[in-house]
């Protein structure tokens, strides 16, 4: 008996062989005419694959610090405000905690300010988790205007 209760002949799964996993093809990168080299398509189809099973969103911002911190949201370029102790829920492309900005990638579960101003970044998803640890965390500069009003906020 597989891993869902179910025999084979109730719809379950003998072995991993046996496993589909369904993906919309809007969901896969369009590279255009030019073939996609390795590092880009591994983690996009990936992601892909495992958005369709685990779902894409993010969560909660909790600032448990005692100081303000500034965030900018997934698809805007201006800078937001998360007071002591409050939570929000927004999609968030960075955190400025401490003069520090940490970039967070798609996918997240929570993200946690901590009393010593650390910052927790959570994913449900492996392969997001993954995919923050090489795309996302600190950045010195901003990568392009949308992020200046970070950068430049809490001065």
């Amino acid at each position: 008996m597989d891993p869902t209760g179910l025999s084979s002949e109730e719809g379950g799964h003998t072995d991993l062989e046996t496993i589909v996993i369904n993906v919309n093809s809007s969901q896969l990168p369009d590279f255009g005419t030019r073939p996609p080299y390795f590092g880009e398509i591994f983690p996009s189809y990936f992601l892909a694959i495992s958005d369709a099973n685990n779902g894409y969103g993010g969560g909660p911002i909790i600032n448990n610090s005692k100081e303000s911190v500034f965030y900018k949201p997934e698809n805007t370029s201006e800078s937001k405000e998360i007071k002591p102790g409050e939570t929000i829920d927004d999609l968030v492309d960075g955190i400025k905690v401490n003069n520090m900005v940490v970039k967070v990638t798609d996918g997240y579960s929570k993200i946690i300010i901590n009393p010593d101003r650390s910052v927790d970044v959570f994913y449900n998803n492996p392969f997001r988790f993954l995919y923050y640890k090489m795309k996302g965390g600190q950045i010195k500069s901003s990568p392009d205007k949308g992020w200046d009003n970070l950068f430049n906020s809490g001065k």
